[in-house]
């Protein structure tokens, strides 16, 4: 439902910015570059203000959405997560953002309408940017995730349905709809599998440490590989483009060879860390009993004392928390405790494994969720840097091109405005999805990643190999 709205939403905000430029005159500045500037320039200027807000909508809602386990399952702290993102989104978005992007994204609308027109696909880029970013903003303050990809794909159908209704690509937009419906589906059946597997095989084990040691290295080259294809069959780089659909054989080779060559570094850096970490876990357990064997000696109003005195500091440091520092200092799981709901219930009645076992998990967590944001800044960029290219393009050539370049300041804003939007306001949508809405250990975190990584891969390749460029990029943020 939320997913829908989005669209909805975008679409009003174009239904009341596109009427004004739908009426306009065919331009007297069409090709003349400099009477084009002229007129014209506002539009630049306020797309860029745009671009920017639109990214730090991406950060606000997207990338918080990607974090939300790793920080639900204490894998690692707000202040960590919003580093690592910090790090990997920016890497991601100037290494492997698009240095080529469509006017018109992938085929939705007929470009050739606007050819006379320039300034009218200017607007509708800049109304685009404005609904789909404030739609994010809203969402983000009330903690709900949304799909920017779909706030864009809305805009889109707005400005098709204001300037030409004809000019719709409906085939187009059924490939986006039926991905609202078999993405979420394929994702759970294959986190729930994931599951599955990891607590049959390791987690209810009698010999669980043991089991997961062994499994640790096969976990990790699987994680590795699927980052790796994703990398490989959707790098928008032109010559590894041209590669992988020359050779895409020759291109599974390559990605399998990169998932071994880092599968052997990670392994190598980590595993000792590993047994380290497990080792304190246990050290920790037999502190904790002789503790408690301890009180119990002790006799029973020592232990009542003790109790009382636990019993009211949680209340006292949730209050604090609830009022804690802004940004990465907040402590959400005091935060979503405190709100009340199920939430504190849930958490209770959950199935629980042993803490030596879930930390086996943690790391596997981690390098999954900087791949996967290593992934995002190159992909989900361009919701907000694809429209400002455009405006850009047309500011500098007077005219509509079918293909825009991306110059490397609008990725370095892009870039910017995701990281600068986790580190403000992602923490509403993180608390959301990482803590209230369902528990989320180690291992369930790991197998939640997994599960939406592997549709995301699968459909990268899928598309590559069988779909015609027009309708690749539809599937392709599955």
């Amino acid at each position: 439902m939320a997913r829908t709205s989005c669209c909805h939403f975008s679409l009003v905000a174009l239904l009341v910015l596109s009427p004004v430029a739908a009426h306009l005159e065919p331009t007297a500045q069409l090709n003349n570059v400099s009477d084009y500037q002229n007129n014209y320039s506002w539009i630049l200027a306020v797309g860029i203000i745009a671009g920017f807000f639109m990214a730090w909508g991406i950060g606000a809602n997207d990338v918080a959405n990607s974090f939300a386990t790793s920080v639900g399952s204490k894998a690692l702290t707000l202040r960590q997560a919003v580093a690592i993102a910090t790090v990997c989104e920016f890497v991601g978005c100037i290494s492997m953002g698009a240095s080529v992007t469509d006017t018109v994204r992938s085929g939705f609308i007929d470009e050739a309408y606007f050819k006379n027109n320039p300034e009218v696909l200017q607007l509708a880029m800049l109304a685009a940017l404005l609904g789909a970013g404030t739609w994010l903003a809203l969402c983000s303050s009330l903690g709900t995730p949304v799909s920017t990809t779909h706030s864009i794909i809305g805009s889109l159908v707005g400005v098709s349905l204001v300037a030409n209704p004809n000019s719709l690509n409906t085939t187009q937009l059924g490939l986006v709809v039926l991905s609202w419906i078999t993405s979420p589906l394929l994702s759970g059946i294959l986190a729930a599998s994931v599951f599955l597997l990891v607590r049959t095989f390791i987690l209810r084990s009698p010999d669980a440490v043991s089991r997961g040691y062994k499994f640790y290295p096969v976990l990790l080259l699987i994680t590795n590989l699927i980052f790796c294809m994703y990398v490989v069959f959707k790098n928008p780089q032109v010559e590894i483009k041209d590669f992988v659909a020359k050779t895409p054989g020759a291109a599974v080779g390559v990605a399998l060879g990169l998932a071994l060559f880092f599968t052997s570094v990670v392994f190598a850096i980590t595993f000792r860390s590993i047994q380290r970490s497990t080792e304190a876990v246990e050290e920790e357990d037999v502190k904790k009993d002789s503790e408690l064997a301890a009180t119990a000696e002790a006799g029973a109003n020592v232990v009542v004392e003790v109790s009382l005195g636990d019993a009211l500091k949680p209340e006292a440091e949730t209050q604090k928390a609830a009022v804690a520092g802004r940004f990465f200092d907040q402590d959400l799981h005091a935060q979503a405790m405190a709100e009340g709901g199920e939430t504190q219930q849930m958490h209770e009645s959950a199935e629980k494994f042993p803490a030596k076992t879930e930390k086996l998990f943690t790391y596997l967590q981690v390098v999954s969720a900087c791949f996967d944001s290593l992934a995002h800044g190159a992909n989900d960029v361009a919701n907000s840097v694809g429209p400002l290219a455009a405006i850009v393009g047309i500011h500098q050539t007077a005219k509509v091109d079918s293909k825009v370049e991306v110059p490397i300041w609008i990725l370095v804003l892009g870039g910017a405005g995701i990281s600068i939007g986790l580190l403000t306001y992602g923490y509403n949508v993180i608390k959301s999805i990482g803590i209230k809405l369902a528990k989320i250990t180690p291992s369930r975190g790991f197998s939640i990643e997994m599960g939406s990584s592997i549709v995301v891969s699968l459909v990268a390749i899928w598309a590559f190999l069988c779909l015609p460029p027009i309708a690749r990029w539809e599937l392709q943020w599955a």
